[in-house]
């Protein structure tokens, strides 16, 4: 059910995008009906989030994580490792050389 309340949300959200690109270039004359469909496609997508997810910030169970750089990897240089504040999630980022 949460799986279909994502794709739902997600067909919402891009209607309502749509539209709003529409209205502002005057190919639809339906004034205001996209502002609803964001609204109800935002909260369709960010409350099966809050409900699945098992981290303990809520900021973090929509994805807003607040990565911090800790430190190199040991293995391969040129790769940073970085660690949420709240939540402790880590990731691994490679960084290239700007030359």
């Amino acid at each position: 059910m949460l799986e279909k309340m994502n794709d739902i949300g997600i067909i919402v959200l891009g209607f309502g995008i749509i539209l709003m690109v529409a209205h502002l270039f005057d190919v639809v004359s339906i004034p205001y009906v996209y502002v609803p469909m964001i609204v109800i496609g935002l909260l369709v997508l960010i409350i099966p989030a809050l409900k699945t997810k098992k981290h303990r910030s809520p900021l973090c169970r929509i994805g807003l994580h607040s990565f911090v750089h800790k430190h190199w990897d040991e293995e391969i240089k040129y790769v940073a490792i970085y660690e949420c504040e709240r939540c402790k999630k880590r990731k691994k980022v490679v960084r290239s050389a700007g030359g």
